[in-house]
């Protein structure tokens, strides 16, 4: 995906087109969002929240099932004086 970015050389906005020439710009389209378009965005949305909550309950789950139980780690990994 990085390399597919860097080899892409077409203007994304307005801002980009300024940046690479002094010729004014006459015209500028803006984006047009169909309704099938903002159900997709939408649904990405929702689908990156879902894997983000299932991505910190498998962390926390995990978590608790290594360390529940199991004291001498704990003391192993803590900070503190040791004599």
């Amino acid at each position: 995906m990085v390399l597919m970015e860097l080899l892409d050389t077409s203007f994304h906005s307005a801002h980009d087109l300024r940046a690479y020439t002094t010729v004014p710009i006459l015209v500028n389209i803006p984006p047009i969002v169909t309704e099938a378009d903002a159900r997709r965005s939408r649904w990405r949305f929702r689908l990156a929240a879902v894997g983000v909550l299932v991505a910190l309950v498998v962390v926390g789950g995990s978590s608790y099932f290594f360390a529940h139980g199991n004291e001498q780690l704990a003391q192993l990994l803590s900070r503190g004086d040791r004599a």
